[in-house]
């Protein structure tokens, strides 16, 4: 089979407006793959088609690895679910049961620490999203913890934080959680952009 063009891989996948313009100067989806911004990576990645869901599975519980230290224990047993799923060693139906424990847990949690928890729950979803919400989610824990720590340093030190430093230490952090899960799609992964 072919690869799908540009335009009608963005068209198919009804690509947001700014992923379209960005990769109108590009002469295959290969190549927006290889040279688009990480956010967009990550979206590319999460469709259904380019990666098997199996793949997707595995990046969902990667992402959401990354910051289960920071939730609680249904997050690190609803990670594990997510590749016990991936390789055929658990059910729809386990995977269900984690998702849920991981989503009733994060309710009574505060900060990154619900996040983290929330991240976790989404690599177990079974929605086309999943990979996806898992992605952002564990982000924004990154993000969340972030800032925590910049309030918890500067409340030791005796100081303050600004609402603007918050805001840059808690978008470094997410940039470069974003800019690791591009890194982890692109070196582990090979897409199909077939028709």
């Amino acid at each position: 089979m072919a690869d799908l063009s540009i335009a009608d891989w963005m068209a198919a996948k009804s690509a947001p407006a700014e992923l379209i313009a960005w990769a109108v100067n590009s002469a295959t989806m290969a190549d927006v793959w290889v040279d688009c911004p990480s956010v967009w990576c990550r979206w590319i990645a999460t469709r259904e088609g380019p990666l098997p869901e199996q793949y997707r599975r595995y990046f969902a519980g990667w992402a959401a690895d990354q910051v289960s230290a920071l939730g609680l224990s249904a997050a690190s047993t609803a990670v594990n679910m997510a590749f016990a799923y991936a390789d055929g060693y658990a059910s729809a139906a386990d995977m269900a049961m984690a998702r849920r424990d991981a989503l009733m847990t994060a309710r009574s949690a505060t900060g990154s620490l619900g996040i983290a928890t929330v991240a976790a729950g989404m690599a177990c979803g079974v929605d086309a999203e999943f990979s996806l919400n898992a992605a952002i989610a564990a982000v924004e824990a990154a993000r969340m913890h972030a800032v925590e720590a910049a309030i918890a340093d500067a409340v030791d030190a005796g100081g303050s934080v600004s609402p603007a430093d918050y805001a840059s230490v808690g978008d470094d952090a997410a940039e470069a959680a974003l800019d690791a899960q591009a890194v982890l799609l692109r070196e582990a992964f090979t897409p199909s952009f077939e028709s």
